[in-house]
């Protein structure tokens, strides 16, 4: 998003939703003060809204770099919860799909070669 423009579309769509966020900010809170600034913005992104390109620019920004923290944030849990686990009750019980162990121990590969014809059935129910 770094270099992407920012096109009209999204500048009035950011105007808008900081409009409404400002008007149900005000509803929530009862004050004069928000419904003025509500109608302000959207009066400004009817009417202007090229002066909201540097908040609509802040705006995607900071969704971009928020998506790519909680992407990461989340695999990492995801990661840590799930497979950590999974993995270490599997080496636990003695599983070794990959065959590192044998690959390990001699100087064979590990490569499992399968002469298999595939059939019809094979294609309909593959797995």
């Amino acid at each position: 998003m770094s270099k992407a423009k920012i096109s009209d579309k999204q500048t009035i769509e950011t105007g808008i939703v900081f409009g409404l966020i400002a008007l149900f900010t005000g509803l929530y809170t009862t004050e004069k003060g928000w419904f003025i600034g509500a109608s302000g913005l959207l009066l400004i992104t009817l009417l202007f809204p090229l002066l909201l390109k540097p908040l609509a620019w802040l705006w995607f920004r900071l969704s971009t770099g928020l998506g790519w923290l909680t992407s990461r944030v989340i695999l990492f849990i995801i990661f840590w919860i799930l497979v950590t686990p999974m993995g270490l009750v599997r080496r636990w019980l003695g599983k070794d799909s990959l065959l590192i162990h044998q690959f390990k121990k001699g100087k064979v590969s590990a490569f499992v070669d399968r002469n298999h014809e595939f059939t019809a059935t094979d294609l309909k129910y593959p797995f």
